[in-house]
Parts: C-alpha cells; structure tokens; sequence
C-alpha cells in the first residue's frame, strides 16, 4: 500500500495445527501414528502483522481457533490422543526479523542530478 511508506502490512493465515504431533515425534519416534483425523488438528487464524520502516521490528496481532489434539502419547504400543474442547487463541507480538539467507535484493538507482522537464 502506498500509503503505509516504508512500512509493511501482512496479512498470515494458518490452516492446521501440528504442534501436538511434532511434539510427540520428537519424544518417540517408533510408534506409528494412526488415529489422527483433520478435524483433529484444524485450527483456522488469521494474524495481522506490521513492518516498522526503516527498522527489522513488526508488531502483530492474530487469532487462532484451536485445534481438539492437546497431547499425543504412546500406551501399550498403540496411540492415545488427548482431545479436549476447542477454544479461542488471542495473542499479540513483538518480532525481530534476522534474514539468514537473502534470495534477491531489489537495487534501486538514484539519480543524483534533478532532472528538469
């Protein structure tokens, strides 16, 4: 947007929620995971996300319906989720972007001389 200057506006939309499952194959990789269905893990959000100018700093603000799957865990060889009711995530954020690997960088060339028409 023209309007915002050198800042940044962004808009992030998450779909599904993991976080229980990547937990649980990080303490246990050998049991296989079975019993896990989408509605399990569908947690729809939306953050909002504000780039100061001139500075790696952004502000956001999001919301997140959670996911049912609280806790994975392995009992007598077979996989045991925990899923409780669902509710509402609201958050706000400070975040620091540090690029660790710049792809393209856009160059921009400035005349030093005014041009006169």
């Amino acid at each position: 947007y023209r309007y915002l200057g050198r800042h940044s506006l962004s808009l992030f939309i998450s779909i599904v929620d993991v976080g229980a499952l990547a937990m649980y194959r990080l303490s246990d990789d050998q049991t296989p995971v079975n019993d896990i269905e989408l509605q399990n893990i569908f947690a729809p959000g939306a953050q909002l996300i504000f780039g100061i100018g001139r500075t790696p700093l952004s502000l956001g603000v999001g919301i997140q319906y959670g996911p049912e799957l609280r806790k994975v865990t392995a009992v007598d060889g077979s996989l045991e989720p925990t899923v409780e009711s669902r509710g509402w995530r609201y958050g706000a954020s400070l975040m620091v972007d540090i690029p660790l690997l710049q792809i393209h960088k856009k160059t921009v060339r400035r005349d030093k001389k005014k041009r006169s028409n």
